[in-house]
């Protein structure tokens, strides 16, 4: 993995992305990592839909809009979008009442890339503070240049055999107890980015959450994790609702 190809990957995606200019009193909770699948063994989401639920159909009735940072259907495992709102339908409800509302903003991770939406975006808060979203696979070659062979990967080999036949959970390569090695050096690449650059940045891809200066890791919602950031008076505010 290359510092000056992560570097430069987001400089030019910070440079390009679109600015979302959010209205006085803004609220919003931005959750990363979801990797709805088809309710099979290979569904690292399954068995959080009432817990997804209850916490973020409390921040419906609040009036806050979900930000989803990418990997929300996991579509490296799974071909068909449809089968995942069959196997999830009360949770894919839920997101569309947001939609409806045109209280929803959705980025695209590496799983489900193939989705109509941004890499990042800038949010411009009231107070002219830009908060910089992004998933956090762009630049890291093995999930974005040859995403192509991950996916493949995945769903034949991993899905297909590791875990649909001998029940292994979350391949995800940045996380900690999988690869250690890439964990450390995706965090310690997009951690720097943001605080050499003094740029408030939340992303996710590493099923991690933490706060380390500038740099906001969103967590996901895998196994027993329940990570998640409010933005509320301009404030990010890292919320485990496990």
């Amino acid at each position: 993995m290359s510092i000056e190809r992560i570097q430069k990957t987001l400089d030019s995606l910070y440079q390009d992305c679109a600015e979302f200019n959010c209205p006085p009193g803004f609220k919003a909770l931005v959750i990363s990592d979801l990797h709805l699948g088809i309710g099979d063994e290979a569904d690292d989401f399954r068995g959080n839909d009432k817990d997804f639920i209850t916490v973020v159909g409390g921040f419906l009735g609040q009036g806050f809009t979900l930000i989803l940072l990418g990997d929300y259907l996991d579509l490296w495992e799974n071909g068909d979008s449809s089968e995942i709102v069959r196997a999830h339908p009360l949770v894919c409800q839920l997101i569309e009442q947001f939609r409806v509302q045109r209280r929803v903003i959705q980025l695209v991770g590496n799983h489900d890339g193939s989705l109509p939406y941004p890499d990042a975006l800038k949010l411009l808060l009231p107070s002219r503070k830009i908060l910089f979203l992004t998933h956090g696979h762009r630049g890291d070659w093995a999930c974005d240049q040859a995403g192509w062979i991950g996916r493949a990967f995945v769903r034949y080999i991993w899905a297909g055999i590791g875990q649909r036949v001998f029940g292994l959970h979350d391949p995800t390569s940045a996380r900690s107890d999988v690869n250690p090695g890439k964990h450390q050096e995706v965090r310690q690449m997009y951690n720097g980015w943001a605080n050499d650059r003094r740029i408030h940045m939340v992303w996710g891809h590493t099923h991690f959450g933490e706060e380390v200066g500038f740099s906001h890791n969103d967590d996901c919602w895998i196994g027993q994790h329940r990570g998640g950031y409010t933005i509320e008076d301009e404030q990010l505010t890292y919320h485990n609702f496990a």
